[in-house]
């Protein structure tokens, strides 16, 4: 078993290493997605575990992108935006310079950041009760966060390769 050793305070990260972990977790965001997906194609499987893993994917996501844009500006801020994905997004927004969405949009993702922030997909709640989940609006972030996985690999795909 790998031992795990705690770097916090011990130095700085060369920006090879900013660069490799951006990289990293922008990877572990799009195969939350991925699971997402493949979870949703089974019949039966628990709706709400599907919407938190494709909330957990647009939230590391969009803290990838943050830290891809400019790894000394945001890693310090990344435990402050703790799971509110609607405030990641409308900062990725800002940190590269983007309209904001339209209304339906970004209510939509305000929904569906509450219910994943307040942890009403990872665990069981009343939630569960009174709302079924498939009646949660998801078509429009579930497009976008594909959107921004395309047009994330094809931005890398233009990046000098991290040797």
């Amino acid at each position: 078993m790998a031992k795990v050793v705690a770097a916090v305070g011990q130095g700085q990260a060369t920006p090879y290493a900013e660069q490799l972990r951006a990289r990293l977790m922008l990877r572990r965001g799009m195969n939350f997605a991925g699971a997402a997906i493949l979870l949703g194609r089974n019949p039966g499987c628990d709706e709400f575990v599907v919407l938190n893993l494709w909330m957990q994917s647009v939230e590391i996501m969009a803290k990838a992108l943050l830290l891809l844009k400019d790894y000394a500006k945001y890693s310090p801020k990344l435990r402050n935006y703790g799971h509110d994905v609607a405030r990641l997004y409308r900062v990725c927004l800002r940190a590269y310079s983007l309209n904001p969405p339209r209304k339906a949009m970004a209510e939509e993702l305000s929904y569906l950041g509450k219910l994943y922030g307040w942890n009403h997909l990872r665990y069981a709640s009343f939630v569960d009760i009174f709302i079924a989940p498939e009646s949660i609006a998801r078509d429009r972030v579930l497009r976008r966060a594909a959107a921004v996985m395309r047009l994330t690999n094809r931005e890398l795909m233009k990046a000098p390769p991290l040797d």
